[in-house]
Formats: structure tokens, C-alpha cells, sequence
């Protein structure tokens, strides 16, 4: 009697048990899908020059940026993470794709496995991480900082640049076949095309309007693989990029150490076109007085830095940050092959239209055959957070400025 007793009492307690595991899996079923695709060094303009069907099929079905403004400098692993992020270059810490951070007394490279994985670098919070602290299981596919200890989301890879992209979707699209309760529903994953081309070749080159063809191709193979998923109705896709790219001129170019003492110049960061100096700190308004002299020069204390570019505040910035105008390369001291100099590069003021990329998405929460302004990439981390239902990280990046392509809840 006493255990028949014990055992109605229980059924109360049952009964709530299964209830709140079914609301569970309810509310896991009922979380949209993100899949965002970057193609480094997709130019906004790009796909005026050669056919992309497959892209023109995104945007028929959904949104359509006028371009994305990239952060300064327009450089890929700065960009890269402030989309992951939505904080500018000067706020998360990766201030270019090499800097010297001056606490430390150690160099940041993007080629140097040690530093490019320690987490020390890192600042800010990757989408992926805001999302798995709210239970969204995420993967990434070689997006700047997932592959970095203590950044990982649940699925991730380390770097392997020469990885086929057809594997890449394979491996995507097996992440979406995953039983529910093990499947990510954010997924960043990554090509290093244009970029390469566009720096080897030139942007203008007809191996850039060949390579445009293939990536289309890519995405149309991608987008078929999609479709047959029973979940792809759920799921929102982006297509973007980290910046664009502008021709280069061998004759235009600038040598540092031409126009300042080598004597007052401490050490340096950075790449052609930006630059950061460590300088004598008694000289500092000198050599910048002298490198402005230059009429395709632009030289600011990093405190002086005009406001709209959201730079020079970090240490890592050090003295001075020297940028040069378009078409010119920006080095240390002359080089000593022109030949070997780039037909292509980006990391220019990010006003310059070239530097600018693409933005497509289509899905259940975007408006369809739909054109947007231009607007900042610091503000892809909100709109993912407001697809997924999830609380986003306090950032640089504003909701109000890219709502208006979403669909009303």
C-alpha cells in the first residue's frame, strides 16, 4: 500500500519531467540555422564583370547588400574576426594581420602558429562562443579564431589553406546531417579565394574573371547540396567577404626609411599599405610632420586618428599609423625586386569603394529580392544573434542598421 502510495506521488514529478524535456527539444527544433560562407577578397563589384548565377539566385531569394564596408585596415584577419566579433580592429585586438603587442613584447603573425593560436591575442567574443554559452551548438570551418585554445566552438578544424573546397561543403553539409541533438546550427567556414588571385594576378585580370566563374560554381554546388536537406527550409545563408581589392602599380611606391632617420624608428608592424611605428618617443611629431610631406601619405599620432576609422586607441597600434592612398605600396625600404611586388592588395582607407565586399542572405528570416545600402561588417555579429534568439555581447555593431532586411517576427 505504502509503495503504491509512493509511486502516485511520483507521478506529478514524472509527469514535469517529460514535459520539460520535450519544451526542450521543442525549443531546439524551433532555433534557426545560420551558415555563412566567406570568400576572401570578394570585391562588391565583382559580379558586374563575368556571370554568377548561382549569387544572382541568393539575392533573387533574398538580400542583397550594395556592398560591406570592411573595418580599417581592410586586412583579412582583422576583418575576419571583427565579423566574428562585431568590434573593431582597435577593440578585439587583432589590429592587423601582423602587430607587435607592446605588454608583451611579442610579435602577432598570421603565418606563426604559436602566436596565431594563443588565445592571449584574442579579444571580444565570437559569435560562436555567445551562441554555445546559450546552448547552440556551433562549428566552424577555418574562420579566423576558431581554431584558437579556449575559442573553439563544438565542431572545428585547424587551418589547412590547401584543403579542396568541394571537401569543405562535403564536410559542411555532413555537420547539417548530425542527429538533432548533436547538430550546429551556426556554421562559419571559409575560402581563401579572390584573395589570392587578386594579389598574384591583379583584380582586373582575366584570371580573376575565370576564378569569379568557378566560385560561383561552388556556391551553386553548395546551394544544390543544401536543397536536399530536410531541414533547408530552416536554414539562413550569408555570403560575404573580409574586403575587396585594388590594382597595384610597381612605380607607386613609398619607403619609410627614405623619408625618416632609420635612427629614430624603434620597430614597426604591419603591412603595405598600413603601417604602425615605434618611434624615439621625442621625435614622434617630427616623423610624423615628415611622413605627411608625402603627397600619398597619410600619417596620424595613433591618438589622432580620425575618428571614423576606429583606430589608434590600442597599444598595438604603437606610435604612429601610416597608410597610404590607393594604387601605392607602402614599405619599410625599397624593395629590391619590383617583380615580385603584388598586381593586387587591400588594408586601404576602408572609404575606398575597392576595398568593399559582398554581402548575399537568403532564408526564412530574410526579406526577399530585397536591395540594402552599404553598411558596416561590425554589424553582421547582431544580426546573427537576433536570427538565432539568442542575447548578443555589448559590441560596436547596432541591430537598427541591417534590421531592415529581416522579415518581421
Amino acid at each position: 500500500m505504502k509503495t503504491r502510495s509512493f509511486l502516485l506521488a511520483l507521478l506529478p514529478l514524472v509527469g514535469f519531467l517529460f514535459s520539460a524535456c520535450n519544451t526542450a527539444q521543442e525549443a531546439k527544433k524551433e532555433t534557426p540555422y545560420v551558415v555563412m560562407l566567406s570568400m576572401d577578397g570578394f570585391r562588391w563589384d565583382y559580379v558586374d564583370r563575368v556571370p554568377t548565377p548561382n549569387l544572382d539566385k541568393v539575392a533573387q531569394r533574398g538580400v542583397k547588400a550594395q556592398s560591406l564596408k570592411p573595418a580599417f585596415p581592410s586586412k583579412t584577419f582583422p576583418n575576419h574576426y571583427t565579423i566574428a566579433t562585431g568590434l573593431y580592429p582597435d577593440h578585439h585586438g587583432l589590429v592587423h594581420n601582423t602587430f607587435l603587442d607592446p605588454k608583451s613584447g611579442r610579435k602577432y603573425a598570421i603565418g606563426d602558429p604559436e602566436t596565431r593560436g594563443d588565445q592571449y591575442f584574442y579579444g571580444g567574443e565570437p559569435i560562436w562562443m555567445t551562441a554555445e554559452k546559450q546552448g547552440v551548438i556551433c562549428g566552424s570551418y577555418f574562420w579566423v579564431g576558431s581554431d584558437v585554445d579556449g575559442l573553439h566552438p563544438t565542431y572545428w578544424k585547424p587551418y589547412d589553406h590547401h584543403f579542396p573546397y568541394d571537401q569543405r561543403i562535403d564536410s559542411v553539409i555532413a555537420w547539417l546531417q548530425k542527429p538533432e541533438t548533436i547538430r550546429p546550427h551556426l556554421i562559419t567556414w571559409y575560402f581563401p579565394e579572390p584573395d589570392i588571385t587578386g594579389h598574384e594576378q591583379g583584380p582586373e585580370s582575366k584570371a580573376m574573371d575565370s576564378l569569379l566563374v568557378e566560385l560561383d560554381r561552388y556556391v551553386g554546388v553548395f546551394l544544390d547540396k543544401l536543397e536536399q536537406l530536410p531541414i533547408y527550409d530552416q536554414i539562413n545563408i550569408i555570403l560575404t567577404s573580409d574586403h575587396g581589392m585594388t590594382s597595384m602599380d610597381p612605380e607607386k611606391t613609398i619607403h619609410i626609411q627614405e623619408l625618416i632617420p632609420d635612427s629614430l624608428i624603434l620597430d614597426f608592424a604591419g603591412s603595405s599599405p598600413t603601417i604602425c611605428l615605434d618611434v624615439n618617443d621625442a621625435y614622434i611629431d617630427e616623423c610624423v610632420e615628415l611622413l605627411a610631406k608625402h603627397p600619398h601619405l597619410q600619417a596620424w599620432r595613433s591618438a589622432e586618428v580620425p575618428e571614423r576609422l576606429h583606430y589608434g586607441t590600442n597599444p598595438r597600434t604603437l606610435d604612429i599609423v601610416v597608410t597610404s592612398d590607393n594604387h601605392w605600396g607602402l614599405f619599410m625600404k625599397k624593395p629590391k625586386n619590383k617583380k615580385h611586388l603584388n598586381r593586387g592588395n587591400h588594408g586601404f582607407d576602408n572609404d575606398i569603394k575597392e576595398m568593399h565586399a559582398i554581402f548575399y542572405a537568403c532564408g526564412p528570416a530574410f526579406k526577399e529580392n530585397t536591395i540594402v545600402p552599404t553598411f558596416e561588417n561590425v554589424h553582421i555579429y547582431p544580426l546573427i544573434a537576433e536570427i538565432l534568439h539568442i542575447q548578443p555581447e555589448k559590441t560596436d555593431g547596432d541591430l537598427k542598421q541591417v534590421q531592415s532586411m529581416l522579415k518581421k517576427r
